[in-house]
């Protein structure tokens, strides 16, 4: 203990205050993000603009008609959106926001709440885990706005589903620890809420993920010894959670297997496995010259790849090597250790030689990048981050000063830091680099977020010292760390507007009416079009569905009904394009008239002079049902991809509408789950406390 001439109770009065500054420099975090909110501009980076975007205006404004969109003519000449997943339709929040507000303030909403998510369930995890309120808060910063989430916000249905992961383990430790019959309930309760909501969110990749961390958790209880007899019901609510997400679920499934990915390669499945180079992030984040090391076909896609969570994430890990037999929380250290070292190999997917076999699995092989698992590596930081705050701030506040020959491991951090920077200058032009394929910075790139590490190290062993100031110097150096890292990668390279200014820049006629079928031009913003009513031959989505016909080859453009064609840099008008519905006979007395026509729905009116096809330029999917004045009849394909059903002599009334099994299976299930959930839950409200006290 140094003699300051303060007491201990003074030290810890000052402290005080260090939770509020966290949450005050979290805050500051979504600052960039309240500023979107508050002006309607929405980002535009990446899957911002060509995917999330036009996904949820067809999504908003089906949902002003009262309809759900489970189909629409948009994209690809008609596309099984709601299984798709990626705009998460039936879940409450997104329900809400897009029915209630403009299009920019709901996604914008739909982002921010992502991350508050992340950070008040991290925060609350923290706590339950034993970390101090301080510790969790910056565990929390940490992980909310790490490395990987703000650099994944163009994600947003990724980072919207992972933001229920916390909140599922904190049921789950409710639910395991719970010594009272209306604790217990509400902790079931919620694990199986929050588990279907989490479906609902709708990217199964990221639910996996999630169940990685779960089946952590359950192991390490197991192999603790502790709380074994709660394992049934926690199963019970997973099951119960993830067969109340079956209105989602169910039809992802169907969309994955009528998709390219049913039939991938182990090979395609390995695409984005990150390179062990670039631990090198860690005590140098921009050794390379786009911040990761990847092959050159995947080097641009940088957000894939980032391991650097922060300069104070790294030197945590030090901290509790230096301060390992003080530290309060060696057990969850150890736990949060392996964590991310064991999710690390498998975010080395085909340099790990792990992962190759887990995508055995069924299902976990459809998926890609396995680089992803860096969401759950940040997320074991985090908490050892929680940890390292947690001892810095008490070693401090209770006037410890560690000596200079105890910190030399953080002097070595930065003298790796350095040494990183000036070996990467040097090879910057190197011929070896360059038959590595590898691309590395120069001093004037590199130097300055070494000179970030080497100042968030300072500030650690300055508060070692016994420098007091220190610690809310830290905690506002590691928030700006943060956001300048994550935050200027997001806002380069993007358009900051409205949704109407980014709906006129796309590569589209500026005659084309809303409806009008448009081939996609190479190298444009084609789905801003979509924006604008218009409809696409093509067009980028996370997941297409299987087809025959090429929709850039002009007889598939024409059996698709496209309106204008683009050549040497000008649209043309097509007249005779053919119209969205047609019957297949030539007689001038047949005729296909639209009656109504809703996304998802066709009411036609037909004279037939004999039986024949009636004749769709919208895709076929097994989900349409046909009806001919009432009665059901079989849809069919006509030319392989487009949708076809056969209509009788005379005049008739058909109708089209999509409606696929596994939607109505999948809402069925549903309901039934949340009746199950509704049942046990009230059962163990009912039931006596005796016997949950002791466990």
């Amino acid at each position: 203990m140094i003699n300051t001439g303060i007491s201990v109770d003074q030290r810890i009065n000052t402290g005080r205050w260090h939770p509020l500054l966290i949450v005050a420099t979290s805050l500051g975090l979504t600052a960039p993000l309240l500023f979107l909110l508050a002006t309607g501009h929405v980002l535009t980076r990446d899957d911002l603009g060509v995917l999330h975007l036009p996904f949820r205006y067809l999504y908003q404004e089906a949902l002003k008609q009262g309809e759900l969109l489970l189909w629409t003519p948009a994209y690809h000449s008609g596309f099984f959106l709601y299984g798709a997943g990626e705009a998460g339709m039936l879940h409450p929040l997104h329900l809400a926001l897009y029915r209630m507000l403009p299009l920019a303030a709901a996604f914008n909403l739909e982002i921010l709440a992502s991350y508050v998510s992340l950070f008040t369930g991290t925060a609350l995890l923290g706590q339950r885990l034993g970390i101090s309120l301080t510790g969790a808060l910056f565990g929390a910063m940490s992980f909310a706005f790490s490395g990987f989430t703000l650099f994944n916000l163009m994600h947003v249905n990724h980072i919207g589903t992972f933001a229920h992961a916390p909140w599922m383990l904190l049921a789950m430790l409710e639910l395991a620890t719970a010594t009272t019959a209306r604790r217990h309930a509400l902790a079931f309760g919620s694990l199986a809420l929050v588990t279907g909501l989490q479906v609902l969110a709708g990217n199964p990749q990221y639910v996996w993920l999630t169940s990685v961390a779960l089946l952590y958790m359950i192991a390490c209880n197991i192999v603790t010894r502790k709380r074994r007899r709660s394992l049934p019901l926690i199963t019970i609510a997973l099951a119960a959670g993830l067969a109340a997400g079956a209105v989602q679920l169910l039809p992802t499934l169907e969309f994955l297997t009528n998709s390219p990915r049913a039939t991938w390669s182990a090979e395609a499945a390995m695409t984005f496995s990150l390179s062990p180079l670039n631990l090198i992030q860690l005590w140098s984040p921009f050794a390379f010259e786009f911040r990761v090391a990847a092959v050159p076909a995947e080097q641009f896609i940088v957000h894939e790849f980032i391991v650097y969570n922060g300069a104070f994430c790294t030197a945590a890990f030090l901290w509790l090597l230096i301060r390992y037999r003080a530290i309060q929380h060696r057990g969850l250290f150890i736990a949060c250790a392996a964590f991310a070292g064991i999710n690390l190999v498998l975010a080395f997917g085909r340099y790990g030689g792990i992962y190759p076999w887990l995508a055995m699995l069924p299902g976990i092989g459809s998926f890609r990048a396995p680089a992803r698992h860096l969401v759950l590596v940040q997320w074991g930081m985090s908490g050892i981050a929680a940890i390292a705050f947690d001892d810095l701030r008490r070693t401090a506040l209770h006037g410890i000063r560690l000596s200079w020959r105890e910190l030399w491991p953080m002097v070595a951090l930065c003298v790796s830091a350095v040494a990183t920077a000036l070996a990467a200058a040097v090879l910057a032009d190197s011929a070896w680099a360059a038959s590595q394929e590898l691309r590395f910075s120069g001093l004037t790139r590199s130097m300055p977020w070494t000179l970030i590490v080497i100042a968030i190290t300072t500030l650690i062993i300055l508060s070692a010292r016994g420098y007091r100031w220190a610690i809310p110097v830290l905690i506002c150096a590691s928030a700006l760390d943060l956001g300048l890292w994550g935050y200027s990668y997001l806002f380069r390279w993007t358009t900051i507007e409205t949704p109407a200014a980014i709906a006129n820049l796309a590569p589209a006629p500026r005659d084309a009416r809303a409806g009008d079928l448009i081939p996609t031009v190479d190298g444009g913003p084609n789905e801003y079009g979509i924006l604008r009513g218009l409809r696409l031959t093509d067009g980028y989505t996370g997941l297409t569905a299987s087809a025959v016909l090429d929709p850039r080859d002009p007889i598939t453009q024409r059996l698709a009904g496209v309106n204008w064609q683009y050549r040497s840099g000008t649209w043309t008008r097509v007249e005779d394009a053919y119209p969205r519905a047609r019957l297949s006979s030539k007689s001038a007395t047949d005729s296909a008239h639209i009656v109504h026509e809703r996304p998802g729905r066709f009411v036609i009116a037909t004279i037939a002079s004999e039986t024949q096809l009636l004749l769709m330029t919208e895709k076929f999917h097994q989900g349409w049902n046909a009806f001919v004045d009432g009665n059901a009849i079989t849809t069919q394909r006509a030319f392989s991809d487009f949708l076809a059903c056969k209509v009788p002599a005379g005049s008739h009334q058909i109708e089209l509408i999509f409606m696929p099994r596994s939607f109505v299976a999948g809402a069925s299930i549903t309901g039934a789950a949340v009746l199950i959930i509704l049942v046990v839950t009230t059962w163990l409200w009912r039931r006596p406390d005796a016997g949950l006290r002791v466990r």
